[in-house]
């Protein structure tokens, strides 16, 4: 069922079994997910069913590292300004209303502790989260990218074939996938409650701090609501979940989950760039790596290095896209970048002191490398190209800002601001998703991530829901609630 805030101007919000705040991806994974076994969950979404210029300017935040794409929020955008400029967005589906379609898996070196940094290991392994992965491909309709994962030896001969190499895989889909759609039968179902325009200003704690008592809602008209749950979801974006986190300070002085300091920490992103040329020795001998699989779908072909020389040589896992150009009468390919950034405590964003329209502390940006994030992709580099040369593939042109990592941008995949971790002193949520030191309170969504890999992360932010939701029947299923 889907209502908007103002139908509760003068009653209260019900109470329900579960609550979740955001709708996009995540969120909408996890409400219908738990729908067959909870009569009664609350999906609340600060955006409403058709962009709103006024909701989106929430989305603002300053910035004092490494530009990440924004919009002004001062000067009027329409929603087809919003897929060019916007990292994330406010309207009931987020994000899956503008992106472009691309499933990709993370690979098992991703989730392994590497480079030295104890930061890097993930509390939970790619087995672990395998079945999660099959599961959505199944139910999301992109088996194609399971089979291929599963059959490198059958796809069309490509560079990543070559000793050295791996295929790096993903799926394209011509009209991209958006929950809201999807799952519209569900969310209109008696046990799901949508509700639009509902934003949550404030995680209120019990009285001992060791769980959420209510939240603090407020309507664009500054009207307040709390609401009641037996245990919350937060999933709203790796952005908007570190900043109500942080802005939950009425008990807290640094915010809720933030024992160790670590919300908003770790920001992360895929920076991404045609980086160069690659000449190849033989101009029939390159095949290009996209492969149709039919009509609606589009199966692309990457390049990475194998993950035994990505251990060998402790490099991060980035990957290689190349595209057929004519230069000077002659073919050569573009080769655009995906790179996998390391993490990094000290990139991050944190509150200021310069307040939105619901008078919350709007946040700032700080997103910035490593030196070992450039000392790692020279030396990628050199590696890649030493191979091609090997293989008689080609020369690798490099662009001279390229080297300096000054030409790459953020893919909008703003990540692990909220990291999962093995223990609290490394993060903000354990393997199950729950918040350390608030036993009803979990976060869903790429702010969990403790590292970036360099694949989209929609298909793992799903399978990550899923198994959260998993965990939550398994935990919740059996305990009474009095609504």
């Amino acid at each position: 069922m889907i209502t908007f805030i103002q139908d509760y101007i003068d009653s209260s919000i019900p109470k329900a079994k579960a609550c979740i705040i955001g709708a996009g991806a995540a969120g909408i994974e996890i409400a219908t997910q738990l729908a067959s076994s909870f009569g009664s969950i609350l999906l609340l979404e600060a955006g409403l069913e058709e962009f709103d210029f006024e909701t989106q300017k929430l989305t603002y935040f300053k910035q004092q590292g490494k530009k990440i794409r924004s919009l002004d929020p001062q000067n009027p955008f329409t929603f087809e300004m919003s897929k060019k400029g916007q990292t994330h967005l406010k309207q009931y589906g987020g994000t899956l209303n503008i992106w472009g379609g691309k499933w990709k898996t993370l690979d098992p070196i991703d989730f392994e502790s590497r480079f030295d940094l104890s930061e890097t290991a993930w509390p939970i392994t790619y087995q672990d989260l395998y079945s999660y992965y099959a599961s959505i491909a199944q139910d999301y309709q992109i088996l194609d990218l399971t089979w291929a994962n599963a059959h490198n030896a059958d796809l069309p001969f490509t560079i990543s074939q070559l000793p050295g190499f791996s295929p790096s895989l993903d799926l394209l889909e011509k009209h991209p996938t958006n929950s809201k759609h999807k799952f519209q039968k569900q969310l209109a179902s008696s046990s799901i409650q949508v509700i639009l325009g509902a934003h949550v200003v404030n995680i209120a704690l019990s009285e001992n701090l060791d769980s959420v008592k209510h939240l603090h809602v407020r309507s664009l008209r500054g009207q307040d609501w709390h609401v009641e749950a037996q245990f919350y979801i937060l999933a709203a974006g790796s952005i908007e979940n570190a900043k109500l986190l942080l802005n939950s300070r009425s008990q807290l002085k640094k915010g809720v989950g933030n024992h160790s300091d670590w919300v908003g920490r770790n920001l992360l992103d895929h920076p991404k760039g045609f980086g160069g040329l690659l000449f190849p020795y033989d101009q029939n001998d390159i095949i290009e790596g996209r492969t149709f699989s039919d009509k609606n779908k589009t199966l692309e072909i990457g390049i990475s290095l194998n993950q035994e020389l990505l251990k060998k040589e402790r490099l991060p896992n980035h990957c290689i896209n190349i595209f057929p150009r004519i230069d000077q009468n002659q073919i050569v390919y573009a080769t655009k970048f995906y790179l996998e950034q390391l993490p990094n405590a000290n990139s991050h964003l944190f509150l200021t002191n310069e307040k939105d329209a619901l008078n919350q502390n709007i946040v700032s940006l700080d997103w910035k490398f490593r030196k070992e994030d450039l000392i790692c992709f020279e030396n990628y580099l050199k590696i890649f190209a030493n191979l091609l040369k090997k293989h008689q593939v080609g020369e690798l042109n490099m662009k001279a800002d390229a080297l300096t990592m000054e030409i790459f941008r953020d893919a909008s995949h703003q990540l692990g601001t909220t990291r999962m971790a093995l223990k609290a002193q490394d993060g903000v949520v354990d393997s199950n998703c729950q918040v350390f030191g608030v036993n009803n309170l979990f976060i869903a969504g790429s702010s969990i991530f403790p590292t970036a890999g360099h694949a989209n992360p929609t298909l793992t932010i799903l399978a990550l829901a899923r198994r959260l939701a998993d965990h939550l029947k398994r935990t919740y299923g059996n305990i009474f609630f009095n609504s």
